[in-house]
């Protein structure tokens, strides 16, 4: 092979290494926009996009619900259980404070402290984390204990939610992965239960 040639052979095979070790690259795909786009452009936050649409929304029909009661009342956010692939990692502290945000901004809601909540459950023997607030047992007996400490009524809603996904091939190097969030809210003292979805969908290019 002439020295040129084989210049020409090491930079392409050189180019191809480098593009195989870029791995994949996503992106959050409009509602309507079809699968197969260009996706290599820098990605969006699903999770983060998701809630600022779904949280003010179910926060919105729970002032609904209350509406003519007298003050503030006090909320309680258990965190997002992710069923994902995804690690969360460190946006669940980004993740409480912008639900934290959102709470108070609607008027009529304060947001309890997680901090506080978790010193009450370790109080309690509970394992300190506010997550674990999505299991019905473990809530129902927080709120008693914040009834016996703080007064009755101390703790109105409380907000968690639940992120899943599922992915799917569409062909020629690209897939395509589906979020599902689902909001709840529970009116502690009523038993009445809010849920609120809200879907979005991820492409990813080879």
């Amino acid at each position: 092979m002439r020295p040129s040639l084989a210049l020409a052979a090491a930079i392409l095979a050189a180019a191809s290494l480098a593009a195989g070790c870029t791995g994949r690259t996503g992106r959050v795909m409009d509602a309507n926009e079809p699968v197969g786009t260009d996706v290599r452009q820098a990605s969006t936050d699903v999770l983060d996009s998701m809630m600022k649409e779904g949280v003010p929304k179910i926060l919105g029909r729970a002032r609904d619900q209350q509406a003519g009661a007298e003050g503030r009342s006090r909320l309680v956010f258990a965190g997002i259980q992710n069923n994902t692939d995804e690690r969360l990692g460190e946006k669940k502290d980004y993740v409480y404070d912008t639900v934290d945000i959102m709470v108070g901004q609607t008027g009529v809601f304060d947001m309890v402290s997680r901090t506080f909540v978790e010193n009450v459950m370790d109080q309690m023997g509970e394992q300190p984390r506010a997550e674990l607030l999505i299991d019905p047992a473990v809530r129902r007996k927080v709120v008693e204990r914040f009834e016996q400490t703080e007064g009755r009524d101390y703790i109105r809603y409380i907000l968690w939610g639940k992120l899943n996904n599922a992915t799917s091939d569409t062909g020629s190097g690209t897939s395509e992965k589906k979020y599902a969030l689902v909001l709840e809210i529970v009116d502690v003292k009523t038993g009445l239960q809010l849920k609120e979805q809200v879907l979005s969908r991820k492409a990813y290019t080879e």
